[in-house]
């Protein structure tokens, strides 16, 4: 689980992130209500994610499989919030090219 900011991911907002080991699928949940402790949306991100998901200290997102870590790029983000979830996944199940972590 990790928090999203607006400042590195604009067109997705804030919101917490959530990869699911069943679903495979990252997971945007923008909470609200007073206290905010409503879910007020639930938007697919990127698909084959059922590992970690984490934020590094300047607020790019990680997110990991059974086989890589993988960065979330801007290019995932925007097309998940304007399409309102996932589309058009390649063959590694993201929306567009992942780029794997490491030296």
């Amino acid at each position: 689980m990790a928090f999203v900011g607006a400042a590195k991911y604009p067109q997705m907002g804030e919101g917490l992130l959530i990869c699911g080991n069943e679903t495979k699928l990252m997971q945007r949940l923008k909470l609200g209500g007073a206290a905010f402790d409503q879910v007020a949306a639930d938007d697919a991100v990127v698909k084959d994610c059922n590992g970690a998901v984490a934020a590094a200290p300047d607020g790019t997102v990680y997110y990991s499989n059974d086989t890589q870590i993988t960065r979330l790029v801007q290019t995932q983000a925007t097309a998940a919030a304007s399409a309102g979830g996932v589309t058009g996944a390649s063959a590694g199940g993201a929306m567009a090219a992942p780029t794997t972590a490491g030296p």
